[in-house]
């Protein structure tokens, strides 16, 4: 009971995780939009260790350009507060919808009781929407 609980929780946290940096700021809040948009775990078994190795986030009316420069993307651990960028390796699908970013080969999982803050900068997104999007998950297998 207490275990469908926190699931529920974890699921509700899940679906609204993303948002403007400018609402994170402070600024006041702009009109709600019909958007699909979010952040999910890429969940994964390697060497027999099921865990998660990585994050997907997906866009709604905006689209990821097709390449993502580093500076462009931030992705950092919330429990150490750690910048992942340089052993993780990041791709766009073919419709530019959805971002895929996963640990590189042999550099490990996220562990247990963590998080992951992924910050795309205007400038990865067309039409260019004039904020920052910040994305966050749990990286416990849900």
């Amino acid at each position: 009971m207490k275990c469908s609980r926190m699931l529920i929780c974890l699921s509700v946290f899940q679906m609204f995780v993303s948002f403007p940096e400018s609402l994170v700021a402070g600024s006041p809040q702009s009109k709600p939009r019909s958007v699909t948009r979010g952040i999910s775990q890429l969940v994964e078994i390697r060497n027999g260790k099921k865990s998660c190795w990585g994050v997907i986030v997906q866009l709604g009316e905006l689209n990821f350009n097709q390449t993502i420069d580093q500076d462009e993307l931030s992705v950092t651990e919330d429990k150490h507060g750690s910048d992942l960028k340089p052993i993780m390796t990041w791709t766009v699908d073919q419709h530019r919808k959805k971002l895929t970013i996963q640990f590189k080969s042999g550099m490990g999982d996220f562990g247990t009781g963590n998080s992951v803050t992924v910050r795309v900068s205007e400038s990865a997104l067309s039409p260019n929407p004039m904020q920052r999007y910040v994305f966050q998950i749990s990286t416990d297998i849900l």
